[in-house]
């Protein structure tokens, strides 16, 4: 609960312990890569929203023993949404539609995202979607580095499997990832539970294998979107200018409706009011100053960032603390 006098906003938060990050280096470097993204992400002011598809880290934040990482709240990940709900054709072109947009402000910051899949998509209590866990991102200069990672398989393109040392990968491969999430979600639609079920692995290598794959299932708007998606050739795969562009996003009256959706503007969550502080027995007041802290360490100055597009951005010193349950 992000608190002020008497209301508050619920946030997400995850609490890492500071030994398991000095003790874990992979776990320290994933967690600077997510907040050194968002920094970038959300740097400056832009004349609209246009973040609205990107999960906001609203601070990430340090005391004497742990490390904070508090993030809008979200209902459930793609993949679980999947598995509880069947999918009407409209609410699956929306989210679509939100999944590229989110991608065109992570590329427009020069940022790769390097793991997208159905757990980094969010889904939101008001049934819209958001790009998040940017752990694995590469932020780039001109969209070209190493991966930081290994590639989780089908999710990532051809390109990062058969790479020889020294190879470079592009904002394409986040495309390829997203004709996957396109073929599960148009699959699961008409039932055909065979993309994100493990024992139709064989489908999915013959995408890499061949030029023209099929995708059984898929009417003739979706199979031309995601043939464009699951292009082998990166330079040759869809990109955002190519897919806001493509039949898929029309009504039956060929009206596209991928600019209505970019349009989209979120309301603020409400605010809960604050009936019993006891509830919550533990507060932290936000700083993004180390030396706030006599007993951190300065190794964990990286870690220290508010968001000023946040919940905390203008808040007036003495309110807006974290309050949480340890229970």
């Amino acid at each position: 609960m992000v608190a002020g006098r008497s209301a508050g906003r619920a946030v997400c938060l995850k609490i890492y312990q500071k030994t398991d990050i000095l003790r874990d280096d992979a776990l320290r470097r994933r967690i600077l890569r997510e907040v050194d993204a968002h920094k970038v992400i959300f740097a400056g002011t832009q004349k609209r929203n246009i973040e609205t598809f990107v999960l906001r880290i609203e601070a990430s934040l340090v005391d004497a023993s742990r490390v904070f990482l508090a993030t809008e709240l979200m209902c459930r990940n793609l993949l679980q949404e999947i598995a509880e709900n069947v999918l009407e054709k409209n609410t699956i072109r929306k989210w679509i539609a939100q999944i590229d947009l989110g991608l065109f402000v992570i590329h427009h910051r020069k940022i790769i995202h390097g793991a997208l899949r159905p757990e980094s998509i969010l889904v939101g209590f008001d049934g819209n979607v958001k790009v998040t866990d940017l752990s694995a991102s590469l932020p780039a200069s001109s969209f070209t580095n190493r991966m930081h990672e290994k590639p989780q398989w089908p999710y990532s393109a051809p390109e990062t499997w058969n790479r020889t040392p020294g190879t470079i990968v592009t904002k394409a491969i986040d495309y390829w990832g997203l004709g996957v999430i396109v073929v599960g979600l148009e699959a699961e639609r008409k039932h055909t539970r065979w993309v994100f079920d493990v024992n139709y692995g064989e489908a999915f290598r013959r995408w890499y294998d061949t030029a023209y794959p099929t995708f059984p299932g898929l009417d003739d708007e979706a199979t031309a979107l995601v043939s464009g998606l699951l292009n082998s050739y990166p330079e040759l795969r869809f990109g955002h200018l190519q897919l806001k562009k493509q039949r898929y996003f029309g009504t039956t009256n060929r009206d596209n409706k991928y600019a209505e959706i970019e349009q989209w503007k979120p309301k603020d969550p409400p605010y809960i009011p604050l009936e019993s502080k006891a509830s919550h027995p533990e507060k932290y007041l936000p700083t993004d100053k180390i030396e706030d802290h006599k007993d951190c360490d300065a190794r964990f100055k990286p870690f220290c960032w508010i968001n000023n597009k946040g919940v905390w951005g203008k808040a007036v010193k003495g309110h807006g603390e974290i309050m949480y349950s340890s229970r």
